[in-house]
């Protein structure tokens, strides 16, 4: 599965494998939509290769969602250096904690 997701000690954890695009989209939605107080959300990319427009997107809906929850936080954990410098393109390490 692309995409899957676990609560880790109160932090909602999304895993992401292979590429974050439109593709991507309805499981996305779902894995940080889903039921459970979350205080954080952590966003595992070890295992993704890439990310396109569509995923920014993503990304961007999953921010504005939190922003009506202005208690949750999320972080972006384990992306290659060639993520990690889309993510700054981007602008949205102004957005997410990136580690």
């Amino acid at each position: 599965m692309p995409i899957h997701s676990e609560f880790v000690e109160g932090a909602l954890v999304i895993h992401v494998v292979g590429t974050l695009d439109s593709k991507q989209q309805k499981c996305f939605r779902e894995a940080y939509m889903q039921d459970g107080v979350k205080t954080t959300i952590i966003l595992d990319l070890m295992a993704t290769e890439f990310i396109d427009s569509s995923g920014i997107s993503l990304l961007i809906g999953l921010h504005t969602s939190m922003g009506r929850k202005l208690e949750t936080r999320a972080r972006v954990i384990n992306a290659s250096m060639g993520i990690k410098e889309i993510l700054e393109i981007s602008r949205l390490d102004k957005f997410f904690d990136i580690v």
